[in-house]
């Protein structure tokens, strides 16, 4: 069966008025609305047709330190919010927000009395229970933050590959005022970025017996790789959604009553056609394939700058949900936490345990799918204090390929991270991943039948040179850099070949050639999920096989604590 978790029904809602509100001694405030671009920006912000809400997520309720999520909203000129970027210190935080998020309507910004497409932005502050504004003594307060652009991220010019935030800590020391006056213990690499960004910031002073004080803050950033600024030759305009199809509920998933949530990437180009979609961030497999289908079926107006069209990159949640079901299942991958942490070394200790956030399935290795091999693998991984798996090792498998694919699987998933004593710490667990040819979830019945094909009729899978025309993608997820080559490798390289079968989808991928292995199964990871426009010969559609290159890059890092 499929894992069982997520969020709900198809939306692209957002932000809020300035007010704050308790939750058992933790409060979240959300600001106004305000101008992302506030150059020739239209006379008036959307309004909000009522207040967002956010609770304080309950697994985060001890944390110690402050923490925000900056959510930027493409609104049309009809009051529907098209798009939305948010950037969360926590995956909680940013999950609270979507929740309250997913009905929510604005009534149009406006230009000269007219309705026009607006591009704002608003702000959810979670401060601790130990900063209380009603507390004679308390730790310093955040009253608002922003977004660090670090243009060492900036993706080349050109490419659309979507980079991710990361988000940084460091101390920040406040004076009796509650003004910053420095940074100290941030990554070498970004601490003169957070010097400079550190004053956009605000805070409200700490308090000892009523009387403010100077004090010094843990504080998160979050750096991203562009900046939400018009080019010189022209204002931004955002695309305007012209159509919206809702997706299809799976019939397989009804007897769960599941909900879900799928984050679907993708670019509109200068026709207002959706390309390049992906799925960026998934729970539940099932729910993938309609929420792609349905997002590939969307138009818009293109994007501009100035008077010219451009193509224009967007990230938005696709929900699912069956009427008047809420609940309903779990993720499909728990953390056990009966097991003792007295074993565990103690910087792997938690008080509240890392939640699944997103997950993917592995590949089945081709030899031992050939072969009509089962086994299993069980993997030992960290998760960091971000939520992201940073370090990975097979501690048993009944074949190598098993425990290579359990390792590339693993990688792509992304928690909520863990905590202790109200800080995100890092975990460690294990994961064991059983294969058999008869799983349904891991070989679709398509995928036995081009076994078959390629035994039996292996003349039938046509060359590539035959087709009427070069295989055209729909959908191709990039693959990561595997957290197992990071401080090892700055560089790696994958060939990797695989059919594409007579409907478009990548089937039997295996490996050709790899630098190292890890670069090898990670792209054997990501070419599990692409799609492709059906191939052709004379007019029929056909299988074919193709061989693809991938080259991986990334600042090399120091090795994870084992």
């Amino acid at each position: 069966m499929y894992p069982k978790f997520l969020k709900l029904s198809l939306a692209l809602a957002l932000p809020a008025m300035a007010f704050p509100f308790r939750l058992g001694a933790q409060d979240v405030t959300v600001t106004p609305l305000e101008w992302v671009n506030p150059k020739d920006a239209p006379d008036e912000l959307p309004m909000e047709n009522h207040p967002l809400r956010p609770h304080f997520p309950a697994d985060l309720r001890g944390i110690a330190d402050p923490g925000y999520v900056v959510l930027e909203i493409f609104t049309s000129e009809k009051g529907k919010c098209l798009s939305l970027h948010p950037f969360g210190t926590l995956p909680g935080y940013e999950n609270a927000v979507s929740n309250e998020t997913r009905n929510w309507t604005l009534k149009p910004g406006r230009r000269k009395g007219n309705a026009v497409n607006t591009f704002t932005r608003t702000l959810v502050v979670f401060n601790p229970a130990s900063a209380d504004a009603a507390r004679p003594s308390a730790t310093p307060r955040l009253l608002h933050a922003r977004t660090v652009v670090d243009p060492a991220r900036r993706p080349p010019r050109g490419s659309h590959t979507a980079v991710p935030a990361k988000v940084v800590w460091a101390n920040v020391a406040l004076d009796a005022s509650g003004t910053p006056i420095g940074v100290s213990e941030a990554p070498p690499e970004v601490s003169a970025l957070l010097d400079l960004a550190v004053h956009d910031f605000r805070f409200a002073p700490a308090r000892r017996d009523g009387v403010a004080v100077a004090a010094r803050l843990r504080v998160p950033f979050i750096l991203v790789p562009y900046a939400s600024e018009p080019d010189a030759d022209g204002t931004m305009v955002p695309p305007r959604a012209v159509r919206q199809t809702r997706p299809i509920y799976p019939m397989e998933m009804r007897r769960s009553g599941m909900r879900g949530e799928v984050v679907v990437d993708f670019v509109v180009d200068l026709e207002g056609r959706v390309t390049q979609a992906f799925v960026a961030r998934s729970m539940n497999p099932a729910f993938d394939e309609p929420a792609l289908e349905a997002v590939r079926s969307w138009r818009f107006e293109p994007g501009r700058k100035g008077k010219i069209p451009v193509n224009t990159h967007l990230q938005v949640p696709v929900f699912f949900q069956l009427e008047g079901e809420w609940e309903g299942g779990d993720t499909g991958v728990s953390i056990d936490t009966k097991t003792s942490q007295s074993d565990l070394p103690p910087e792997f200790r938690y008080d509240v345990p890392p939640k699944p956030r997103g997950r993917v399935l592995p590949v089945y290795p081709y030899g031992p799918l050939r072969d009509g091999l089962k086994g299993e693998a069980t993997v030992r991984f960290v998760i960091s204090e971000t939520g992201r798996v940073i370090f990975s090792k097979v501690l048993d498998a009944t074949h190598p390929d098993f425990g290579a694919a359990t390792v590339a699987m693993v990688e792509q998933w992304v928690f909520e991270p863990g905590l202790k004593d109200g800080h995100p710490t890092r975990t460690v667990f294990s994961f064991t991943q059983k294969f058999a040819p008869a799983d349904g979830d891991l070989v679709p019945r398509e995928v036995d039948s081009l076994l078959a094909l390629e035994r039996k009729h292996p003349e039938r899978i046509v060359s590539a040179a035959l087709l009427d025309a070069r295989p055209k993608p729909i959908s191709t997820r990039p693959p990561i850099f595997p957290a197992s080559a990071r401080g090892r490798f700055e560089r790696g390289e994958a060939t990797i070949e695989f059919v594409i079968d007579d409907e478009g989808r990548a089937r039997l991928p295996r490996i050709v050639s790899a630098s190292d292995p890890a670069f090898g199964w990670a792209a054997l990871q990501s070419v599990s999920v692409w799609r492709f426009e059906p191939a052709a010969n004379k007019g029929r559609h056909v299988a074919t096989r193709v061989r693809v290159p991938f080259e991986f890059s990334e600042t090399p890092a120091a090795p994870p604590t084992k």
